[in-house]
């Protein structure tokens, strides 16, 4: 079994192994992430969210700890969101339309950049 080559994987490890690439390589080309600052939000009934943000980017972070879904009030984070109306979930590549609430998965990490 050799990581680097993917010789010897079995699907699952394939698959894991396809998705820190994609994520991994996002990560290296967003200078937000690298230069921009942090913005902190108290947790909140199991979930807890922060952004990353520049003048031009912002990233907002949302990690669910619940093991069910949670749906978030975004009015709790307008200081981040600042009016922007959309966002690509980062880790599945989907377009949301942002609104009043946002439903994010169990125990999962929600990456998105806000548009």
């Amino acid at each position: 079994m050799n990581g680097f080559t993917g010789q010897g994987l079995n699907a699952d490890q394939v698959r894991i192994q396809s998705f820190m690439k994609k994520f991994l390589n996002w990560r290296k080309q967003k200078s937000v992430i690298h230069q921009g600052k942090t913005l902190h939000f108290a947790p909140k009934d199991g979930v807890y969210v922060y952004a990353r943000y520049t003048a031009t980017e912002t990233v907002l972070v949302v990690m669910n700890k619940n093991a069910g879904a949670k749906s978030i009030d975004l009015g709790h984070y307008a200081e981040a969101i600042k009016g922007k109306t959309s966002a690509v979930d980062v880790l599945s590549g989907e377009t949301l339309t942002l609104g009043r609430s946002l439903e994010v998965k169990g125990r999962m990490a929600t990456v998105l950049e806000l548009k």
